[in-house]
């Protein structure tokens, strides 16, 4: 190369590189469940999962062809938490939840469904000597509906 595109060249080598300031990384929890559309259709769904405590919650309840969803986080309301869920095709569904920690999605058919959420929080830390800033939830639910 030569001529103005070798000193552009040159110059752009001879920038210094800029600092990256390390963060101590997230530390990530993993919350999982499974479920079936029988077993969340009756009135009482949430007592289906009265025994499995997670910092970040998804309850599932079926209402027809109406997927309700409930969010909590260390057991109040997960207000605006985005939600993902994957139908059986692969097609994803983004929904939020309202101030009462409640989401929904219409259209529901029989198949698998994928739903996540996550939700970053301003929690540090330190384990086995390594520090940590952020504490990551990621909670999933697989729902098997039957029609």
């Amino acid at each position: 190369m030569s001529g103005r595109g070798a000193a552009q060249a040159k110059g752009r080598n001879e920038r210094p590189a800029r600092e990256r300031k390390e963060e101590p990384p997230t530390r990530e929890w993993y919350f999982c469940k499974y479920a079936t559309s029988q077993a969340i259709q009756a009135q009482d769904a949430e007592k289906a999962f009265d025994q499995i405590s997670a910092r970040l919650d998804l309850v599932p309840r079926l209402e027809g062809s109406t997927l309700y969803v409930s969010a909590s986080l260390d057991g109040k309301p997960a207000k605006q938490l985005n939600i993902s869920i994957t139908d059986a095709s692969g097609k994803r569904h983004r929904v939020s939840t309202d101030e009462t920690g409640k989401a929904k999605l219409e259209g529901i058919s029989a198949g698998r469904y994928a739903i996540r959420t996550k939700s970053v929080l301003d929690e540090s830390g330190e384990v086995k000597g390594k520090p940590y800033n952020k504490t990551a939830l990621v909670s999933s639910l697989i729902l098997d509906v039957d029609k």
